[in-house]
C-alpha cells in the first residue's frame, strides 16, 4: 500500500490541488525522500517476514521445530542477501528522477 502511494504521489498531489486540499509534503524533496526510504525498508521488512515463515514452516512440516525457537542464524537474513549493500529500489528512481 505504501509503495502503491509512493507510485501515486503525483496523481495524488494534483487531485488534492482539484480537490482545493494541497499537500505540500507530496512536492517536498526531503520528505519525498524520507517516504522513498520508508517504501524501501517496508518492503526489505516483508521480504525478511515471508523468508523467516517459509523456513519456520519447512521446519515444522519436517518436524525439526524443538518449539523453544529457532536459531538466530537461520533466521536473519544477510545484508547481501537482503540486498541492504546496494542502492535501494526507490532511491535508484529518485536518482534518475533528478
Amino acid at each position: 500500500m505504501l509503495k502503491r502511494f509512493y507510485e501515486l504521489r503525483n496523481e495524488i498531489a494534483d487531485f488534492m490541488q482539484i480537490k482545493d486540499k494541497p499537500l505540500s509534503e507530496l512536492k517536498d524533496p526531503k520528505w519525498i525522500c524520507d517516504l522513498a526510504f520508508l517504501v524501501d525498508l517496508t518492503g526489505y521488512l516483508n521480504d525478511l517476514n515471508l523468508k523467516l515463515k517459509t523456513r519456520t514452516w519447512n521446519r515444522i512440516e519436517n518436524g525439526t521445530e524443538s518449539g523453544v525457537g529457532i536459531k538466530t542464524e537461520n533466521t536473519i537474513a544477510s545484508k547481501s542477501s537482503m540486498g541492504l549493500g546496494s542502492k535501494s529500489r526507490v532511491h535508484s528512481e529518485l536518482d534518475q528522477d533528478h
